[in-house]
């Protein structure tokens, strides 16, 4: 069964604030591209409060913040496919807030244009097409020191995500604030940067 992780059937928001890469994505018909200097707004482990995990499957490591929780994949992600309840790693809020990691090795020969391409859901399949947008539109975030993009947080998007390309693996983190309902609130923003300032990606 397809969970709410799904980009083409599920459309969050979050407020502003998270820490911006001082750069530009460009293009999205080729390879995209980055100039400038990304700010890495990583810290150490020890210095984010939570429980340390780290996924052999998805190949990353994050620190779980007090009162959440853990279900690991367990199986892989493969490119084409549609995330759901068993390839993703699942954490779970006190307050139904749900947030899942998974990553896939980009195949050799697809671009990261193509692999956008194959990801992201045909603007006419979708209720709120505005939720996702180009890649370059993305807000540009630095995640363990590696150039992303945050998407969705448009109102009744119902979701906030961000993907981090490094090294031939597409990362991706998705957050939503209830995950029994539909609903404008925000995930909370201080949780979401606990988790991408803890992470370790290691492809």
């Amino acid at each position: 069964m397809t969970t709410t992780t799904n980009p083409r059937t599920t459309t969050m928001l979050l407020g502003c604030g998270l820490a911006v890469a001082a750069v530009t994505l460009t293009g999205c018909s080729g390879s995209p591209t980055v100039t400038g200097s990304p700010v890495d707004h990583t810290t150490s482990l020890t210095s984010v409060s939570g429980t340390p995990f780290s996924s052999t499957i998805h190949k990353y490591s994050v620190v779980i913040p007090a009162g959440w929780h853990v279900t690991p994949a367990r199986v892989a992600w493969k490119v084409g496919a549609e995330k759901n309840d068993a390839d993703v790693d699942t954490y779970s809020g006190v307050a139904n807030e749900k947030l899942t990691i998974a990553s896939q090795q980009i195949p050799t020969g697809m671009s990261q244009a193509q692999w956008y391409e194959q990801y992201l859901p045909d603007p006419k399949d979708v209720p709120k097409p505005e939720c996702f947008g180009a890649p370059d539109s993305w807000e540009k975030v630095a995640v363990d020191g590696s150039l992303g993009g945050l998407f969705g947080r448009g109102m009744w998007c119902q979701f906030t995500e961000v993907i981090v390309i490094k090294d031939g693996r597409a990362y991706d983190v998705w957050a939503t604030p209830d995950a029994t309902k539909a609903t404008p609130d925000v995930f909370p923003q201080p949780t979401l940067n606990a988790f991408l300032e803890s992470m370790r990606l290691s492809p």
